[in-house]
Parts: structure tokens; sequence; C-alpha cells
């Protein structure tokens, strides 16, 4: 009678496990999404606000990523000024 009482115990306390697990994943998955999410948004409005704000700063960061990846200084400055044509040429609203 013993054994039969510890073995249904070791089952119940198995699903309550597994049952816990889960609604624990779930959680993490939902509380790490929505971490991403806000952070996403977050570096989307300083790039907005980089741009509206510091365009100029900005383009010579462009040309300066740009010579460090080969280009000449001159085509960086071109593909720089084409770029930013727009108000907003990064911006998820273009």
């Amino acid at each position: 009678m013993v054994g039969v009482c510890v073995a249904g115990a070791v089952l119940v306390l198995g699903f309550a496990n597994l049952i816990a697990d889960g609604i624990s994943m779930g959680y993490g998955d939902f509380l790490s999404s929505t971490a991403e999410r806000d952070f996403a948004a977050n570096e989307q409005q300083v790039a907005d606000w980089l741009m509206e704000h510091e365009l100029h700063e900005e383009m010579l960061d462009l040309v300066s990523a740009y010579e460090d990846r080969g280009m000449e200084k001159q085509d960086a400055d071109k593909v720089s000024f084409l770029q930013n044509k727009n108000t907003h040429p990064f911006s998820e609203a273009s």
C-alpha cells in the first residue's frame, strides 16, 4: 500500500513539475520577446533622432564606414548623399 501511495505522489509531483516548467518557460519567452521588442523600438527612436538632429555627423560616420570597407572617398560621399536625400532614409516609416 505504501508503494502505491509513493508512486502516485511521484506521478502527481512529476506532472505538477511539467506544468510549472511549461508556465515558467512561456512566461520567460513572453518577457524576453517584450524586452527585445521594446529595445528595438528604442533603438529605432534613437536612430531617427540622430538622423533628424545630427544628420551631418551621421553622414560623416556613414562615409567613414564605407571607406573602412574599401570604398573611395568620392564614391562614399556620393553614396552617402544619395542615401540621405530622403528625410529619414533608415527610418521604418520611409
